[in-house]
């Protein structure tokens, strides 16, 4: 049964849910690794090995200059918000991913794959598919509850099915999602976290 704001929160405080564990369980609901139908355990351990890569190049010295740049939309003399756990793993998918490593004049996710790899076979084809990724904004057209959802990044029109059990139960028919889509093997699938947004902002981006 869903809560109403104004209703006794279920923890048994006593308070509003509003004013208890409303904010708490909405930061439950930011999109984090879905559910995925292939490939689950070469993707976890292909994500376990670029951050071992991470730690033994000692590349987390680099991360003072990354969040600089990170942060580097926010307005003249506004400091960025403390991090939180979702902060994190957006940041660091974006160093992995998007960050061009002073010295190597290329994204990490690059500079581990043209290293000496010790990977399967399995992994070194994901990890080749991941060399051009980028985050955009996709529309949900449909919902395939319990399956996934059909999408359509609002910029080039492009139209995907990605399979996620997850995003299928949380997201609705014409919601946003600011995500990054990779190919695994033979599918699309979401990395490691993603935004919704409501219809209305696409209007927003459209006018950016």
């Amino acid at each position: 049964m869903k809560i109403g704001r104004n209703d006794p929160c279920p923890c048994g405080s006593g308070k509003k849910y509003k004013k208890c564990c409303l904010k708490k369980d909405e930061l439950k609901k930011a999109i984090s690794l879905p559910k995925r139908r292939t490939a689950e355990k070469p993707v976890d351990s292909l994500r376990g090995k670029i951050m071992k890569f991470i730690d033994m190049e000692n590349l987390r010295d680099y991360y003072p200059a990354a969040l600089d740049q990170y942060w580097k939309t926010l307005k003249e003399g506004l400091n960025p918000r403390a991090m939180v756990e979702t902060d994190m793993i957006g940041f660091t998918e974006w160093f992995v991913h998007d960050y061009v490593l002073p010295g190597f004049g290329k994204p990490l996710i690059t500079v581990y794959f043209e290293s000496n790899l010790k990977l399967t076979r399995t992994e070194l084809r994901i990890l080749k598919d991941w060399q051009a990724t980028n985050i955009s904004v996709y529309q949900i057209t449909r919902v395939e509850e319990n399956n996934g959802v059909y999408c359509e990044d609002i910029f080039t029109d492009e139209g995907f099915f990605i399979h996620d059990i997850s995003i299928s139960r949380s997201i609705k028919q014409w919601e946003l999602l600011m995500a990054r889509k990779v190919w695994v093997l033979d599918e699309w699938q979401l990395s490691a976290m993603g935004a919704k947004l409501p219809p209305g902002e696409k209007r927003t981006f459209m006018t950016l």
